[in-house]
């Protein structure tokens, strides 16, 4: 019987000692490692945003200046404690960051910190909040209904900076299709050159399957398009691989995402001129381009604190597209900014109401940026 009880008590011993264990704060007084603990407390408060019932708990391991942390939520705070625990400890072991502590409970951080570097860290997070895109923020357009928004800001008949075209000839030459660093060789390539206002020139390059008077129908037709934009956009433009056949994007993850056209580095337009929404024949052919003349000129920015403290501050995102990623943000961006600001008689009453007060921060970004470097927007008159 006194076995029985000694091993009653040495189990409840080690059970509490195993809670204690578990939620026992951080005492290391290094900013190194809980900076980098803040993105997964700031993925929590955006999770806690949507979910103000449930619990986050987050843990950090700190080997300065490496750290490894791991963060739950749910609704019963013990169990989230011990699952992030649990998680934190077999991932540190294998990075050697020693044992996990915890840093935070919901809102509160509990990892002690001396006055002055709490101070710190609560000052270096306020910027890193200020750059978290707004969690109540919601489309304003389905992409079907952006399809609609956009439809025709640029018609077929408005005039264009475009002056003419060359062919070149045909040769067989390396193009990028997919991946820009993965060049597939093609035989008898269509090359022409288009030519334009202030001596700009863009180079384009189509698929060998096309006939002749398809390659050349294509070639017209899109160099004009890129001449109706606003020429800030238009000049972004350099080069253009054109395709009938699906084209790909790899996504972060080296995975390949079906595309109908992409803006790939150095100004080269990659697109396929037989999807919907990249056919020079469909209603928001130039749009498409506005968008990804959107990543050319503003791919260097996209990323900037400005915009990313510019996004959180509107109520919306123009399309569900646009809540991709912050490049697609900010392209789809672009779009509406061309239609508001170029061509607001196109617009809808009831879009040109939702988009001014949804995206409005968005577009003083694009605003500024106009004004900062002087945009030629011709053949259009844009008001911003």
């Amino acid at each position: 019987m006194k076995k029985f009880i000694a091993i009653l008590l040495l189990s409840f011993f080690l059970h509490e000692t195993s809670n204690a264990e578990i939620k026992e704060a951080g005492k290391d007084n290094s900013l190194l490692c809980t900076i980098g603990a803040l993105e997964a407390y700031n993925e929590g408060l955006q999770y806690l945003e949507k979910n103000p019932k449930k619990n986050v708990v987050v843990y950090l391991a700190c080997n300065a200046p490496n750290y490894t942390w791991n963060w739950r939520k749910g609704s019963n705070l013990e169990k989230i404690h011990k699952k992030s625990f649990k998680e934190c400890t077999k991932l540190s072991k294998k990075q050697g960051n020693g044992k996990c502590y915890l840093f935070s409970i919901n809102e509160k951080i509990v990892w002690e910190l001396s006055n002055d570097k709490m101070k710190n860290l609560i000052k270096i997070n306020s910027k890193k909040l200020r750059a978290l895109v707004n969690p109540k923020a919601k489309p304003i357009f389905s992409d079907e209904k952006m399809s609609e928004f956009e439809k025709n800001i640029i018609k077929k008949t408005d005039p264009t900076s475009f002056l003419k075209l060359e062919f070149i000839g045909r040769k067989n030459l390396k193009m990028e299709e997919s991946d820009p660093l993965n060049l597939i060789l093609y035989e008898n390539v269509y090359i022409y050159k288009a030519f334009y206002k202030n001596n700009h020139e863009i180079t384009l390059r189509l698929h060998p399957k096309f006939n002749e008077k398809k390659a050349n129908d294509i070639a017209y037709s899109l160099s004009y398009a890129i001449g109706q934009l606003p020429y800030f956009l238009t000049k972004s433009y350099n080069k253009a691989n054109i395709f009938k056949n699906k084209i790909y994007s790899i996504d972060d993850k080296k995975k390949k995402l079906p595309a109908s056209a992409k803006a790939a580095p150095n100004g080269i337009l990659i697109i396929d001129v037989t999807s919907d929404v990249s056919n020079p024949s469909k209603p928001y052919f130039q749009e498409t381009l506005v968008h990804e003349a959107g990543h050319f000129v503003f791919r260097a920015i996209s990323y900037s604190e400005d915009f990313k403290f510019t996004r959180n501050q509107d109520s919306k995102f123009i399309s569900k597209y646009a809540t991709t990623n912050i490049d697609e943000d900010l392209a789809e961006s672009v779009v509406a900014w061309v239609g508001l600001r170029c061509k607001p008689d196109r617009i809808k009453k009831i879009y040109f109401k939702k988009v001014s007060e949804g995206i409005k921060n968005r577009l003083k970004f694009i605003d500024n940026y106009a004004n900062d470097k002087a945009v030629d927007t011709y053949p259009m008159k844009c008001d911003y």
